[in-house]
């Protein structure tokens, strides 16, 4: 497949917002044609999946993935017989060769892990100028946060993992190869120095542009807010939800920068970005998404969906059609204030983020942001990770800002949880962990709230409980 290049790209990706509706949903069923008939041709996974499709196929005619079918068919899902697994692996055996490209022409990354172990995906130079072109062409950069970057020298830091092939780790590091002359203006703050040492690197950088998890951020602040110096002009947050909490924390410790959103994963590449109005507008010219319920059937406009099935459209290497992620979204069933013609929706986080309690009128869902909400009204509390062990257990995993009495802060955290949840018509057992909060082993994200339990059937016996709600 020949590559689109990063020019071209560009200037595809910038002129779209010139299309009508009609015009865009059209370039999106021309290149999900294109898509589905090289993989057809070139993968002999996706040609066995797809023999029976007819010649006048739709979205809907085409087979739901997930990632374990696509890990076990790894080298049949690939369009390129020249891949190999055990070749990859062993490439991949070096940090040596994070960020370079794997037989000269695929970029090796891995997902955070967020659900199991890490998925490992190619990207071939067309999603790579594709993901370079929205990132040029769809931030919404107000001129202000531009100049202010440009006059600053256009310095770019990101704190991320630098462990392993994480998709952000690689894309700053192949930029750094292909542009050395260039590389003083990425620097890569490591997620595993404490906080003080970030801000240290940060104040002595000076950068214009912050980009990070904001759960890292939020750490990074909470600990160093008194020697943080440094004035971006602008901070891009992507990987997790940005709670309300954060964005108003990261607004007051870097004055005057523009706050930025991005929807963003491995397999779907930059899926959308986030406007002023906090929509998140979705690159459908590049990725087709679709909100989908429980039992996979399409979620209607205005309903909080399960998950989604992906398409990205451009990249060939390893196709990923209608590939199933556990995002939960809300498509607007209105255009968007802002103006942007592209489909508006929000993200509320992961469906393992989604806390699944019962009550005497079945089982309630209770979304990650209620919880954030009642822990960000605790000035006591610095950080919280919530995790739901069992149907009806949950850990309480607490660090407490300094100076607070730490029998006093647990048991007002747990009985204002207990309070809310009662609202809720909730009955469980509330569990204070030992534990600190912590992120996930792989990538650094960290879900403030997650379930570790995945039982659908809850039983209707008391259970023998410690301390019940």
């Amino acid at each position: 497949m020949k590559p689109i290049g990063p020019m071209r790209s560009i200037k595809t990706v910038g002129d779209i917002r010139r299309l009508s509706p009609e015009q865009l949903q059209q370039l999106q069923y021309q290149r999900l044609h294109k898509l589905v008939d090289y993989a057809r041709r070139n993968s002999p996974y996706w040609q066995e999946l797809l023999q029976d499709l007819p010649e006048g196929f739709t979205l809907a005619d085409l087979p739901i993935t997930r990632k374990g079918d696509l890990a076990q068919q790894f080298e049949r899902c690939i369009t390129d017989p020249k891949v190999t697994l055990a070749g990859l692996q062993e490439f991949m055996q070096s940090p040596e060769n994070i960020g370079k490209m794997f037989l000269g022409k695929y970029l090796p990354v891995t997902t955070s892990g967020t659900t199991s172990r890490p998925a490992l995906l190619l990207l071939d130079e067309n999603a790579l100028s594709f993901l370079t072109a929205l990132g040029v062409k769809r931030l919404d950069i107000s001129k202000e946060a531009l100049r202010k970057a440009l006059k600053n020298g256009g310095r770019t830091a990101g704190i991320q993992s630098t462990s392993g092939f994480y998709s952000s780790n690689c894309l700053i590091r192949l930029r750094q190869l292909r542009h050395p002359l260039q590389s003083g203006r990425f620097r890569i703050v490591p997620a595993a120095l404490s906080p003080w040492e970030q801000a240290a690197m940060l104040n002595r950088y000076k950068p214009s542009n912050i980009s990070a998890h904001p759960s890292l951020l939020w750490r990074l602040i909470n600990a160093s807010r008194d020697t943080l110096s440094c004035r971006p002009a602008m901070v891009v947050t992507s990987g997790e939800t940005l709670f309300p909490h954060q964005r108003q924390a990261i607004e007051a410790a870097f004055p005057g920068c523009q706050l930025l959103s991005n929807y963003v994963s491995a397999e779907g590449g930059l899926i959308a970005t986030q406007c002023a109005t906090g929509n998140y507008h979705l690159n459908s010219d590049c990725v087709i998404l679709e909100p989908v319920n429980r039992d996979l059937t399409p979620t209607p406009p205005g309903e909080l969906s399960w998950g989604v099935l992906v398409t990205n459209l451009s990249n060939f290497i390893q196709p990923v059609i209608r590939y199933l992620l556990e995002d939960r979204v809300r498509f607007l069933p209105e255009s968007c204030s802002c103006g942007n013609i592209l489909p508006p929706f929000q993200l509320e986080g992961r469906a393992d983020e989604t806390l699944l309690l019962p009550s005497h009128g079945g089982i309630v869902e209770i979304l990650p942001r209620e919880i954030v909400e009642v822990f960000a009204s605790l000035p006591s509390v610095e950080e919280f990770q919530l995790v739901q062990t069992g149907g009806r257990e949950l850990d309480l995993r607490l660090a407490l800002r300094e100076g607070v009495d730490p029998a006093q802060g647990l048991l007002e955290a747990q009985a204002r949880l207990a309070d809310f949840l009662r609202g809720r018509g909730v009955r469980v057992e509330i569990h204070l962990s030992s534990h600190r909060p912590a992120p996930l082993p792989h990538g650094g994200k960290f879900q403030p709230v997650c379930r570790e339990w995945t039982k659908t059937i809850f039983e209707r016996e008391e259970p023998s409980c410690v301390t019940q709600y």
